[in-house]
């Protein structure tokens, strides 16, 4: 108690760091922006906001910090036993920092999610009445209502046939992640959608498919292109990601 101020990285990588609990003078916990405080504190289990602390709190034993600004509640760090309480609005950048839990409920209040958190998911739900994301069709994963974009996956998802996009890092981090099946109606796919995963991993050097989607470009290091390599999409494949063929310094050419 007295405390009023924990800086960034402060318990980053305390990977035994298992209950934490923030006095109630504490009024500033690291870069809003980037919150790295507890990044990498793997068996983080237990956060504990103290009574009367006017900034933060950790409402209905949920095991996360919350904070309103502006009239508007934040979830702004979690941990492996959070429950994201009724009443959040936005869950802010990243606030598991790699230790969150491997189930995940999103409640109805939620309207933003600016977290790309999906490391040792298993189960994702998104609460009745939401307005903003659903998972329909017990998916396991979140989509944007609206734009029939699927924003966080998961090792267990099964894209649902009406999705339309995979977003930028959708499934990016799901280490396990070997194949997925892709229902006709997506026609688009996000920068990173499959980065670290075995799905694109596994792949042999070159052009990664999935379907009838180019979703990547596996570099060889050992052997790299130059500006007169000639880079030639096959046959059949009708839609190419986003940023693609980024690192890709030669010509491409595009199947009929």
């Amino acid at each position: 108690e007295g405390v009023t101020s924990i800086g960034n990285f402060a318990f980053s990588g305390c990977s035994r760091l298992k209950s934490i609990s923030l006095p109630s003078t504490l009024s500033e916990l690291g870069d809003s922006d980037y919150p790295e405080v507890f990044n990498n504190c793997y068996n983080l289990e237990e956060i504990k906001v103290a009574e009367g602390n006017t900034t933060y709190d950790s409402r209905n034993n949920c095991n996360a910090i919350i904070q309103e600004k502006q009239g508007i509640t934040h979830l702004v760090y979690a941990c492996k036993g959070t429950t994201i309480p009724e009443g959040v609005q936005i869950i802010d950048n990243d606030p598991f920092c790699a230790c969150g839990p491997a189930e995940l409920n999103i409640p109805s209040t939620v309207e933003a999610i600016n977290s790309n958190y999906r490391y040792g998911l298993v189960r994702i739900t998104v609460a009745e009445g939401n307005k903003t994301y659903d998972s329909r069709n017990d998916c396991n994963a979140i989509i944007e209502t609206a734009k029939n974009e699927l924003i966080w996956g998961c090792i267990n998802t099964v894209i649902p046939d009406g999705v339309e996009r995979l977003g930028k890092g959708a499934f990016a981090g799901v280490y396990d992640l070997e194949t997925i099946n892709l229902p006709e109606s997506v026609t688009s796919i996000g920068k990173d959608c499959f980065l670290s995963t075995k799905l694109f991993l596994g792949q042999p050097y070159g052009i990664v498919y999935l379907g009838k989607h180019a979703i990547g470009y596996k570099i060889d290091y050992e052997n790299p292109m130059t500006e007169n390599s000639i880079l030639t999409i096959k046959e059949g494949t009708e839609y190419i990601s986003d940023y693609a063929f980024m690192q890709w310094p030669g010509s491409v050419v595009l199947p009929s």
